[in-house]
């Protein structure tokens, strides 16, 4: 049985459930409820971010002048 999570208030076997809930259903009730739009999408999975190792050295600064005269 999937469980899902809603997204506006709705009653499941009897008992009222807001959103973001998380409620097990049978497949038929997961397409029942998604059909109408009362599932939240799944939530974004947050990974570490990688990021470029760092060399000790400042980045090289550009001269503002631009050879304007």
């Amino acid at each position: 049985m999937p469980k899902v999570t809603l997204s506006g208030p709705h009653t499941h076997k009897g008992k009222p459930v807001t959103a973001g809930d998380t409620i097990e259903v049978s497949d038929e009730e997961a397409k029942w409820l998604e059909r109408r739009g009362r599932i939240a999408p799944p939530a974004v999975s947050h990974s570490p971010i990688v990021t470029a190792p760092q060399t000790g050295k400042k980045p090289k600064q550009e001269n503002g002048d631009h050879g304007a005269d």
